[in-house]
């Protein structure tokens, strides 16, 4: 009978472990919303952590924004000529946030790369023209945060999906070419 026992009870510990592996939050690869990925911002869309809602040139789209302590750490555009983009933004640890700023629009027949002033970091993005062709950033001041190791990532457009950027790199800048500024590179920096 011991022998029976010691089997029942390495089933039922067995067992237990995949009843509690189905409980919790999903893996971190799982991704849900997918009606989310389709949908453009009709309101100002401001977010904290995650991803943001898509924006474009239509005028019933607004900016989006990284909110509070959010930073840019990713993007993602879809359409023709990339032209809808969100920003995916990770809340950042005590953030002493300052004033903003929207730069000049920029597009791809300039060739220079817009980047923020010192101290401030890109927390927005709004664009007008066809296909979302002239591009502003929105540039936050955080003055607890010394940029370092930056570098410009690789180009990437509505063929390749979504950038992320590797952990603890946030946005300062970011430039454009292609027809209708299809093709985006971000200038990324550790804090």
């Amino acid at each position: 009978m011991s022998i029976h026992s010691s089997h029942l009870k390495a089933v039922i510990v067995v067992g237990s472990l995949f009843v509690l592996e189905g409980c919790g939050p999903g893996s971190v690869g799982d991704e849900t919303g997918g009606e989310e990925a389709t949908g453009l911002a009709t309101t100002e869309q401001a977010t904290m952590s995650g991803w943001t809602s898509y924006t474009s040139e239509e005028p019933s789209y607004t900016p989006i924004i990284c909110d509070q302590t959010g930073l840019v750490n990713g993007a993602q555009c879809t359409g023709e000529h990339c032209d809808n983009v969100r920003f995916f933004c990770e809340a950042t640890l005590f953030a002493v946030l300052g004033a903003s700023y929207w730069s000049s629009d920029f597009s791809d027949e300039n060739s220079d790369a817009t980047y923020c002033k010192a101290g401030h970091w890109l927390t927005g993005f709004k664009c007008i023209g066809r296909f979302c062709d002239n591009v502003s950033i929105q540039c936050t001041a955080i003055s607890n945060f010394t940029p370092k190791n930056c570098t410009w990532t690789g180009w990437y457009s509505e063929n390749y999906g979504s950038i992320y950027f590797p952990s603890a790199y946030y946005a300062r800048g970011m430039q454009c070419r292609g027809d209708y500024c299809d093709e985006m590179s971000y200038y990324i920096c550790q804090k």
